[in-house]
């Protein structure tokens, strides 16, 4: 399954050249881009607390929970990774303290490069956000 799921997500990945191509040129989306692929996000960190929320609504719910573990386990890193670029934006302004990324391409290779930076304890999905690769390498 992994395998078959990696190569349609490459061929989605090629189709896709011409869309990435108008982000890097047009919109100057590169470091979101390579973020993606797992470049640019910064050190490591050991023993994080991962938590996701795709979008700026998802993102808004994770609030009460960083609240609670910025004073329940104030020396435990915290990664939030949202997967649009309003995700992104609406992580940085509420969550300035913290590694806010954008979520890997769910490719085995890119989510292994970002597991083995992050190093989490736990992930926290919110809602029902499915990445094959990701839940399988976690």
């Amino acid at each position: 399954m992994g395998l078959l799921l990696n190569l349609a997500y490459l061929a989605a990945t090629v189709l896709a050249l011409p869309w990435l191509a108008y982000r890097l040129i047009v919109r100057g989306d590169r470091h979101g881009l390579l973020m993606r692929f797992g470049r640019g996000l910064g050190p490591g960190l050991q023993n994080a607390i991962w938590l996701h929320g795709a979008s700026a609504g998802e993102i808004s719910l994770l609030k009460p929970l960083v609240d609670l573990l910025e004073k329940d386990m104030p020396a435990t890193p915290l990664v939030i990774s949202a997967y649009s670029s309003t995700g992104l934006a609406a992580a940085r302004q509420a969550y300035p303290k913290h590694r806010v990324i954008f979520f890997p391409l769910d490719l085995t290779f890119i989510v292994a490069r970002f597991l083995t930076l992050f190093d989490p304890r736990l992930i926290v999905i919110v809602e029902s956000e499915f990445w094959p690769n990701f839940l399988a390498a976690a």
